[in-house]
């Protein structure tokens, strides 16, 4: 039986008749053949790509024990902590948080309010143009108020990194709620 995330990507893909599945490149990335005239990076990323992909998991995954920890020091060595760095959230009612100390600040606001509160992401798409990768896929969020209301929701999130001295740091990330009727018409 499917989930209700997999009937929320049911049929998405990014090429015509190719439907996406977690963890594959698009636009046949991973076997591509190259001809004279390509530039030197585009030759050394298909080199690199099984490795760097896993390498831009596990940054991914870094952010979410971060975020379900509500871990400020982990999260300042996830993000490049620049002024251009960019937070969209919450999901059900996003704003815009533009540069390190106002994403901070925003959740520092924000994770006091919580008792409880866990995050994960099933990564459906990751993308490589080095130096960025985006990663996007369903968040899945458990939350419980220190009053004890209880709340969950699946998000469409997608994430950007940079890669600077052999590690993948965020610079964006993005939330979007995936409203309940929507999630529920999705038939396999």
């Amino acid at each position: 039986m499917a989930s209700k995330i997999d009937r929320i990507f049911d049929g998405v893909d990014d090429a015509p008749g190719r439907p996406v599945r977690s963890g594959q490149l698009g636009h046949g990335a991973s076997s591509r053949s190259f001809s004279v005239g390509e530039p030197l990076w585009l030759k050394r990323l298909s080199n690199k790509t099984p490795s760097e992909i896993k390498k831009i998991k596990a940054s991914n995954d870094a952010y979410y024990k971060a975020l379900s920890a509500r871990d400020m020091r982990a999260m300042e060595k996830i993000w490049t902590r620049a002024a251009d760095n960019m937070l969209i959230a919450p999901p059900a009612n996003p704003r815009v948080y533009v540069g390190w100390s106002a994403i901070k600040q925003n959740w520092e606001a924000y994770w006091p309010t919580y008792a409880e509160y866990r995050v994960t992401m099933r990564v459906n798409k990751v993308n490589v143009s080095e130096p960025v990768a985006w990663v996007h896929g369903i968040e899945t969020s458990h939350r419980r108020t220190k009053s004890g209301e209880v709340s969950s929701s699946h998000n469409y999130g997608t994430n950007i990194f940079v890669h600077r001295n052999d590690r993948w740091l965020m610079v964006f990330h993005q939330v979007v709620a995936i409203p309940e009727k929507h999630a529920s018409k999705r038939v396999v």
